[in-house]
């Protein structure tokens, strides 16, 4: 009777780990584009 309930919650937990990692990844990408504008635009001037 729990089986359904369990499959359920191991679903959910999929997917908050792939909804972290998505955001983790989100995070690095601004972090490293920032970095690189910022080293432009220090170039730059």
């Amino acid at each position: 009777l729990l089986a359904p309930v369990y499959a359920s919650l191991d679903e959910i937990g999929v997917s908050l780990r792939v909804i972290l990692i998505l955001a983790m990844a989100a995070q690095v990408g601004v972090t490293c584009w920032r970095g690189w504008f910022l080293m432009r635009r220090r170039i730059a001037c």
